[in-house]
């Protein structure tokens, strides 16, 4: 559990936290929420618009199901 709370707390410093959907720093400029997540088609926030908030727990679930991916 330590090791994904720092990483969590390094992917906080690098990617920032941010509870709204904004623009990531990348050339494409992607649509981005929480912890750099960057927002796929199937998520339910494909349609929002520029800072839209979003709550804590989905921050949290989109965390979680990111770090499944890259584990």
């Amino acid at each position: 559990m330590d090791q994904l709370n720092n990483l969590k707390e390094q992917l906080i410093i690098d990617e920032e936290y941010k509870e709204e959907i904004y623009l990531d720093n990348s050339k494409e400029k992607n649509p981005t929420f929480g912890i750099g997540h960057k927002i796929k088609p199937t998520d339910p926030e494909k349609n929002f618009k520029l800072r839209h908030k979003i709550s804590k727990q989905r921050i949290e679930s989109a965390f979680a199901s990111d770090i499944k991916v890259i584990s």
